[in-house]
């Protein structure tokens, strides 16, 4: 069996990765949306656990083996924004820092 030629590639990539914008006339990434449901704490009752609907977009060529092309290296970049932060501190730690002494330190002792 003969390895696919370049121009194999380029088709199956082509047909099976990339689609026409009907508007443009663009090549963009075909994408295949997959939802799911996951567990989030819920705010109005600490402790507990609710599920969330959640969606995963993902190009379609990760999920198809091309044609015997390997994939040696990759770097992925992406932004994202903190829309949300939350902190939670003990009794212990807010007497001690409303005693003067930093939360990360240990408590004083005497010698005698």
């Amino acid at each position: 069996m003969r390895p696919p030629t370049d121009q194999t590639k380029i088709n199956f990539i082509e047909k099976i990765g990339l689609e026409e914008d009907s508007t443009t006339g663009e090549l963009q990434l075909r994408t295949a949306e997959f939802s799911f449901k996951r567990p989030v704490p819920d705010t109005a009752n600490p402790g507990a656990v609710i599920e969330q609907e959640a969606t995963l977009t993902a190009p379609l060529l990760s999920m198809a083996p091309i044609p015997f092309i390997r994939v040696s290296d990759l770097k992925v970049s992406f932004e994202f924004k903190i829309r949300d932060v939350t902190s939670n501190q003990s009794k212990a730690e807010m007497l001690r820092f409303s005693e003067g002494v930093e939360p990360s330190a240990s408590p004083k002792t005497e010698q005698a």
